[in-house]
């Protein structure tokens, strides 16, 4: 068994207390590890994590962070990937997998729940029709979160479900891109026109008006990024509810840029 502390009911709900953990974060935060191996197809450290009689996750220390993007520090990328949750999990989308921030074996970093049986988004048989409310849900999610890594390696579908996985290159200035279904792209024209689903402007709308759920967003967000970068996101989602107000679609003349006022 791995040499780790895992951390207490208790000390979680002192440090989450505005915004209560999931059951899936209380799993990765408080289950012993039984065993760590580390996966060598990726150029950053990353280790299979099992758990204790419940689970795996995927562990990314911020001491193995080597390949980055050039406007994102070293050794931040695994706040990003709990910062990239948070945004998920507030606005209530449901496509980042549990990702909790921990110790193990003195290497501090993130734990993202590990999908069971999963299928690469391209290799995976089910109909786009299916998918494409996931799709644009998952397009929006990685405009507020600018993810300058959006792939289909690092997205990943098991029972219908989109999972969008690795957001360590998210909310930095570097290039915005998205998958449209198909391919990686910085073109966001697969988009333009298309409505967005109703329950997903009704998200973006209800947490724009709601000061007390951007207050959490905030506090929770301004150890993991950059001030500017944190100001940046709460504007991208202010933005596109402003444009939901007029209407269900984005257009070409809708202003996506990083930091829209």
């Amino acid at each position: 068994m791995e040499n780790t502390s895992p951390i207490s009911i208790q000390e979680i709900q002192s440090f989450e207390s505005q915004l209560p953990p999931t059951p899936d974060e209380i799993n990765l935060l408080t289950r012993e590890v039984a065993h760590k191996s580390k996966i060598e197809s990726f150029s950053n450290d990353v280790s299979l994590v099992k758990l204790r009689d419940d689970g795996s996750g995927i562990f990314k220390p911020s001491n193995g962070e080597k390949d980055t993007r050039p406007k994102i520090e070293e050794g931040t990328c695994y706040k990003r990937e709990r910062a990239a949750f948070l945004v998920d999990k507030i606005l209530d989308f449901n496509l980042v997998p549990a990702t909790v921030i921990r110790e193990i074996s003195q290497d501090v970093g993130s734990l993202q729940k590990f999908i069971e049986d999963y299928q690469w988004f391209g290799q995976c048989s089910t109909e786009y029709s299916v998918l494409s409310a996931q799709t644009y849900n998952l397009f929006l999610l990685d405009y507020i979160i600018w993810n300058s890594d959006r792939h289909q390696f690092n997205l990943i579908v098991k029972d219908d479900r989109i999972h969008a996985i690795d957001n360590g290159f998210a909310f930095s200035k570097d290039d915005l891109r998205i998958f449209d279904g198909h391919q990686a792209t910085t073109n966001l024209n697969s988009y333009f026109g298309k409505e967005a689903p109703k329950d997903t402007i009704e998200k973006i709308r209800s947490f724009s008006q709601d000061t007390n759920r951007r207050k959490i967003l905030e506090d929770s967000l301004k150890d993991l990024i950059k001030p500017e970068e944190l100001e940046a996101c709460i504007h991208r989602i202010d933005h596109l509810a402003n444009v939901f107000k007029k209407g269900k679609k984005i257009t070409a003349n809708t202003d996506m840029s990083y930091n829209p006022k």
